[in-house]
């Protein structure tokens, strides 16, 4: 009597990052996320922290294969950082803009916080325009928490 002998084949068969992220099972988190503005500070006012006067918001929205995301935030002497865009998705805990004037940032997301990786990324010059002088998006963070109740969207700068 003859052994019969089963071999398993296992296929690797590369898969495009497109399709492991429309096909993964996490997503990026979307909605409102709200905080008092912990970089706001005031020069005007006695001890100098304006964080309970102003709120910072972002808004994550997903539209198609990419997510609309918008910030505003109040920052040092009261400079905003402001902007609206449509980001691509790197994985499922990874969003990218990419300027055709040169330059990207990232928004990620670990453990319990959405933070903005943009230290490649001057947001204050004038070919990106969406910080003032004296505030930047670089290491910005949301907690989960955060987030709101809200059909509504973080004010958007007028393009």
């Amino acid at each position: 009597m003859r052994k019969l002998h089963i071999t398993t084949l296992i296929l690797l068969i590369p898969i495009t990052s497109d399709w492991a992220i429309a096909n993964s099972s996490r997503t990026f988190p979307t909605g409102v996320f709200m905080q008092k503005s912990p970089l706001c500070t005031d020069p005007t006012n006695e001890d100098g922290v304006c964080k309970s006067d102003f709120k910072d918001c972002l808004s994550i929205t997903k539209s198609g294969t990419h997510y609309r995301v918008n910030l505003h935030s109040v920052q040092a002497q009261q400079s905003i950082c402001s902007f609206s865009y449509d980001m691509s998705p790197l994985g499922p805990s990874t969003l990218q803009y990419a300027s055709r004037k040169g330059g990207s940032f990232k928004i990620n997301h670990s453990g319990k916080k959405i933070t903005i990786d943009a230290r490649n990324f001057n947001a204050s010059y004038s070919g990106a325009g969406i910080c003032g002088a004296y505030a930047d998006i670089d290491e910005l963070s949301f907690p989960d928490e955060s987030k709101v109740i809200s059909t509504d969207e973080c004010p958007s700068p007028e393009r």
